[in-house]
């Protein structure tokens, strides 16, 4: 028994030490295969990837209510871009600065302003933005600021605070949801806007100044008047939840399509009323010009100059509001986006 005893631990021993030994070899190929833990866990210097184009506008935002004109237009794009802006009724081109910083005086006309944004680099390509704003002078007389109630203990005053702390700041931001209207209640209008959202307006008709505006008249309403259909513009101050708390309704015709358009490319011929411009693609585009004009006379211009021109497509002739002649070297024609 005790032979057979030590047998069985001499073998074991030895199975022990070839199991061992075996995965020592393992481990030693292993080691000599796989490359150093190093260069696995090293980081790879990352593509770099080009900036996107675009203009971030830093005031004011979409469907802002303003109640003072000139309004200051300002942001960000691409550094040494010339930037255009097409107002109502005026036009301008400027420089960005150094670190694409760039801020214009835009003068407004009364209610709903749609101003095209453009950026342009020195190879062409561009990149456009749409910014809507309202501008009222009578908005800021129709705010009625609410009696404040003497608070009754210190919390009542610490959440009496917050509530004028947030007041303050809608106040200090008041938007306009402007669209047709869907749905009227004793209290609120439901409106769907150009991009087929829904929004809805908290309406008090006591303390809300109606008025409908046409192209050559105005004239006060009352809340009655306003009916399912009716494109109206709602100025006021938008809660948490993206309700509209009004301060003012107009009812006024629907916005026509922005027709404005910036053309940019080299003179090949002028005439006496018109110049002929052809684009970086060949194409040529006719400008038509009406008895008075912002920019050069015709006879300031010369053939292979490169012409920024602003104005309204009517037919297949841009009706020119505005020219440029670009100061710096730019490709005569914007890439498409």
């Amino acid at each position: 028994m005790r032979k057979e005893i030590l047998i069985a631990i001499v073998v074991g021993v030895g199975v022990g030490i070839a199991v061992a030994f075996g995965i020592w070899r393992a481990n030693s190929a292993l080691k000599t295969n796989l490359p150093e833990l190093p260069s696995l866990l090293q980081k790879q210097s990352p593509t770099e990837v080009p900036s996107e184009f675009k203009i971030t506008l830093s005031q004011p935002e979409q469907n802002d209510v303003i109640s003072e004109s000139p309004v200051t237009v300002a942001g960000i794009t691409k550094p040494a871009s010339t930037i255009v802006i097409l107002g109502e009724t005026e036009d301008y081109v400027l420089e960005t600065d150094n670190q694409g910083s760039f801020s214009q005086e835009v003068e407004l006309t009364s209610g709903v302003n749609q101003i095209l944004i453009a950026a342009y680099d020195a190879a062409s390509e561009n990149t456009q933005s749409k910014l809507t704003i309202v501008y009222s002078s009578e908005f800021a007389k129709d705010i009625v600021t609410p009696s404040v109630v003497s608070p009754t203990s210190k919390e009542d005053n610490a959440i009496r605070e917050k509530v004028q702390e947030k007041l303050q700041a809608a106040r200090n931001n008041p938007k306009a949801y402007i669209g047709s209207v869907t749905d009227k209640t004793l209290d609120s209008l439901q409106i769907k806007d150009e991009s087929d959202e829904i929004q809805l307006v908290s309406v008090d008709p006591e303390n809300v100044a109606f008025a409908k505006v046409l192209t050559k008249s105005t004239s006060k309403i009352s809340f009655n008047d306003i009916a399912i259909g009716d494109f109206i513009v709602a100025m006021g101050l938008k809660n948490g939840n993206n309700v509209l708390t009004a301060v003012r309704i107009l009812v006024t015709e629907p916005l026509e399509t922005l027709n404005r358009r910036i053309v940019l490319g080299e003179i090949i011929n002028i005439a006496k009323k018109e110049v002929t411009l052809q684009e970086k693609n060949g194409s040529e585009i006719i400008l038509q010009f009406p008895k008075s004009w912002k920019g050069p006379d015709l006879d300031e211009l010369e053939e292979e100059n490169i012409l920024f021109a602003f104005g309204e497509f009517e037919g297949n002739a841009l009706n020119i509001r505005t020219i440029k002649v670009a100061e710096k070297e730019v490709s005569p024609t914007p890439a498409e986006e």
